[in-house]
C-alpha cells in the first residue's frame, strides 16, 4: 500500500469515528454490539455519577446538542474497549454503553463526538 493510500484510508477511518453511528441504515446482523460493564465496574464508577455536570442545551436549527463532563479521575476505572487507542479519547458509545456509565438523558441523544483536548467530554446530538 503506498503512502498516499495509507494517508487517505488513515483519514477515512478518521471521519468515521467523528460520525454519529447511524444504527438505522446498518443491517441487524452487522450491528456493533456494546461493551457491557460488569457489576464490579459499575460498583467503581457509581460514586463518581453525582460529579457528572451537563451542559444547557443549545441548537443550530437542525440539531439540539449539549455535552456532558466526567470527572476526570473516573476515567481511569471505565474500560479501555470505551477509547481510541490512538487519542485516548471515547470512542462513539452506543446508547447503553453512555447509560452504562451512569449519563442520564431524555431519549432520542446520540452520542456523536469528542473533544480531543479534554477526554472526559462527551457531545451528544438529537434532532431538533
Amino acid at each position: 500500500m503506498s503512502q498516499a493510500q495509507q494517508q487517505t484510508r488513515h483519514v477515512q477511518q478518521q471521519q468515521q469515528q467523528q460520525q454519529p453511528q447511524q444504527l438505522q441504515s446498518i443491517p441487524h446482523d452487522s450491528l456493533p454490539r456494546p461493551r457491557f460493564l460488569t457489576d464490579a465496574e459499575k460498583a467503581r464508577i457509581e460514586p463518581f455519577r453525582e460529579k457528572f455536570y451537563y451542559s444547557s442545551r443549545y441548537n443550530d436549527g437542525k440539531y439540539e446538542y449539549r455535552h456532558v463532563l466526567l470527572p476526570r479521575e473516573m476515567l481511569k476505572l471505565i474500560p479501555t474497549e470505551y477509547f481510541v487507542p490512538e487519542t485516548g479519547t471515547f470512542r462513539i458509545l452506543l446508547e447503553d454503553e453512555w447509560r452504562g456509565l451512569g449519563i442520564q438523558q431524555s431519549l432520542g441523544w446520540a452520542h456523536y463526538e469528542t473533544h480531543a483536548p479534554e477526554p472526559n467530554v462527551l457531545l451528544f446530538r438529537r434532532d431538533k
